[in-house]
């Protein structure tokens, strides 16, 4: 996604239990850090705490992020905090061909530095 704009696609979660049945009105939240640590709630817009639905997902589909840079989601769950998959907040109106590298390669990572050296970083 792009610094300003709603995450696409949202952040999906499902929630089951330890038979691998969806848990329905489960109150999850979600927790976004940066390399420096938890973002403040002036980095982001949108809810971060929703219930389960009747199959157990949660979809936080208001989510928007107003930093660029690798952004990382913990997802809270009573007192289990599990780690997703990191993202990267991109500067807004780059060229979605630019980022057909794979996520983490030597290649992917030197185009996301040029690309927030580009649009000033994000430090604050």
């Amino acid at each position: 996604g792009c610094a300003g704009e709603v995450l696409s696609p949202p952040l999906k979660i499902r929630i089951r239990d330890v038979s691998g049945y969806p848990v329905k009105n489960k109150k999850v939240r979600i927790e976004l850090f940066d390399e420096n640590g938890l973002l403040s709630s002036k980095s982001y817009s949108g809810q971060t705490s929703k219930r389960s639905d009747n199959n157990g997902f949660i979809i936080f589909d208001d989510l928007t992020l107003q930093k660029t840079g690798r952004i990382c989601i913990f997802v809270c769950v009573d007192a289990l905090e599990e780690r997703t998959e990191d993202i990267d907040v991109l500067p807004p109106g780059l060229n979605l061909d630019f980022w057909n590298e794979t996520i983490g390669s030597p290649q992917y990572e030197e185009k996301l530095n040029r690309a927030l050296r580009m649009s000033g970083g994000n430090k604050e």
